[in-house]
C-alpha cells in the first residue's frame, strides 16, 4: 500500500510562540494542531495531552517529541509508529521537507474499508466461481451422461433391436458427443478470450436452410424425452438463400441463444427461430423466441443486465445466462454484428442476432 493515499495536506495550524490560552478553542475542534512558524518551518504537533502533561504558557514549550514518517515507510511502519507514540497524527517528511500529516483514524478507517472491500470481492468471486462450476458441471455432464448411457444401451441390443432402433440411438449418441465437444470448445475459447487471445473468423458460403434445419435436429435430439416436452420450429423466408459469412460462428451464437431460451422456459417449451433479411438486403437478422414463457420484471432486469455486461466476471447473475454469453458477444462483434432483445406486450422475450451481408470477395 502506498503512503501517499494516507497523507493529508489539510490540517489546523498554530504558530510556535502563540499563547496556550489562545488555542484552547482550536483544540476543541481538532485533537491535534500542526505547529508551523510564519516562514513555513515545521516545529511539531501539539495535542491536548501535551498541554496537560507539560503545562506552559507558550505552544513551543508544550511540544513533546513524536515519531516522524518517511515517504519510504510502509503502512506497517506507520502503524508501529502510531503504537509507539500514542499520537493521533504524525508528520510526514519527504527527505527533510515536511509535506503533511497522517491521521491514525484515517489510516484505520481506510484499512477497514479496504479489508471489507477485499472480503466482499472475495465472497463474490467465490460465489461466481461456484455458480460457474455448477453450470460447467451441468453443461458437461448432461451430454456426457447421454453419450455414455446410450452407448451402454446400444451395446446390450439384440440384432433385431439394433436394426429397429439403432439408427435413432446412434443419432442421439452423435449429437450428445457433438454437444460435449461444443462445450469443451467454448471453454477453450473463453479461456483464450480471458488471456487476451483473439478468435478466428472464416468466411464461406452456406445455406440458411442447412443451418436452421441442423439446429432444429440438434436440439430436438438433445432434449428428446425431456419433460415437459419441447416444440421447436424455424421459419426460412427463402430456403434457397445463401450467405457469405462464418456459418459455424453463426451457428454457435444461435445455439447459445436457443439453449438459453429453452433453459429459461417454464412449462411447455415452444421455441421459434429463423431470420429476416433487411429490405435492402444489407443485413440479416436472426431471431430466437420462446413463445410460451412470460418473463417477470425481475428476470427481465437480470437478462437486460446480462446482455449489457461485457464479461462473465462482471455479470451479477451468471446463473441466468450461462458461461457462454461473453463468448457470443465477442463472436457477434467479430462478425460486425450485434446482439439485442425485445419484450412484447406480454413480456415474451425475443433475442436478435444481426449481421451484415457481405459479397463473396469480402
Amino acid at each position: 500500500m502506498k503512503i501517499e493515499e494516507y497523507v493529508s495536506g489539510s490540517y489546523l495550524t498554530i504558530q510556535p510562540y502563540s499563547g496556550i490560552s489562545t488555542i484552547e478553542d482550536k483544540l476543541l475542534i481538532s485533537n491535534y494542531l500542526v505547529v508551523i512558524d510564519p516562514e513555513g518551518i515545521y516545529y511539531g504537533i501539539l495535542t491536548p495531552s501535551d498541554v496537560i502533561r507539560q503545562k506552559h504558557k507558550l505552544v513551543i514549550d508544550c511540544l513533546a517529541p513524536v515519531e516522524t514518517i518517511s515517504m519510504a515507510d510502509s503502512i506497517t511502519d506507520v502503524l508501529s509508529k502510531f503504537h509507539l507514540t500514542h499520537s493521533e497524527a504524525l508528520p510526514v517528511f519527504n527527505h527533510n521537507e515536511f509535506i503533511g500529516v497522517i491521521e491514525k483514524n484515517n489510516v484505520l478507517e481506510k484499512l477497514k474499508a479496504k479489508t471489507e472491500r477485499l472480503y466482499h470481492e472475495s465472497v463474490i468471486s467465490k460465489e461466481v466461481r461456484s455458480v460457474f462450476l455448477h453450470n460447467l458441471s451441468h453443461e458437461i455432464r448432461t451430454p456426457l451422461n447421454q453419450f455414455l448411457g446410450f452407448i451402454d444401451l446400444v451395446a446390450d441390443f439384440s440384432p433385431d433391436e439394433l436394426k429397429s432402433r439403432g439408427e435413432e440411438y446412434n443419432a442421439i449418441i452423435k449429437n450428445s458427443s457433438e454437444q460435449f465437444l461444443n462445450t469443451m470448445n467454448d471453454l477453450i475459447e473463453i479461456s483464450l478470450l480471458h488471456s487476451g487471445e483473439s478468435l478466428s473468423i472464416q468466411y464461406e458460403v452456406f445455406s440458411t436452410e442447412d443451418l436452421l434445419s441442423e439446429l432444429k435436429d440438434y436440439f430436438e435430439t438433445i432434449f428428446r424425452n425431456i419433460k415437459p416436452e419441447i416444440e421447436i420450429s424455424y421459419t426460412n423466408p427463402d430456403p434457397s438463400f445463401r450467405v457469405y459469412s462464418d456459418g459455424k460462428r453463426i451457428k454457435q451464437v444461435l445455439s447459445h441463444l436457443i439453449d438459453r431460451a429453452i433453459r429459461h422456459a417454464t412449462g411447455r417449451k415452444i421455441i421459434r427461430f429463423g431470420y429476416n433479411p433487411s429490405k435492402d438486403r444489407q443485413q440479416l437478422c436472426f431471431y430466437v423466441k420462446n413463445t410460451n414463457t412470460k418473463i417477470t420484471d425481475l428476470q427481465k432486469a437480470m437478462i437486460v443486465e446480462g446482455f449489457q455486461t461485457e464479461s462473465l466476471e462482471q455479470n451479477s447473475n451468471p446463473v441466468s445466462l450461462g458461461f457462454g454469453m461473453d463468448l457470443i458477444k465477442k463472436i457477434a462483434e467479430l462478425l460486425d454484428g450485434s446482439l439485442t432483445m425485445s419484450f412484447d406486450e406480454d413480456n415474451i422475450l425475443t433475442a436478435f442476432f444481426s449481421i451484415p451481408l457481405h459479397e463473396k470477395n469480402h
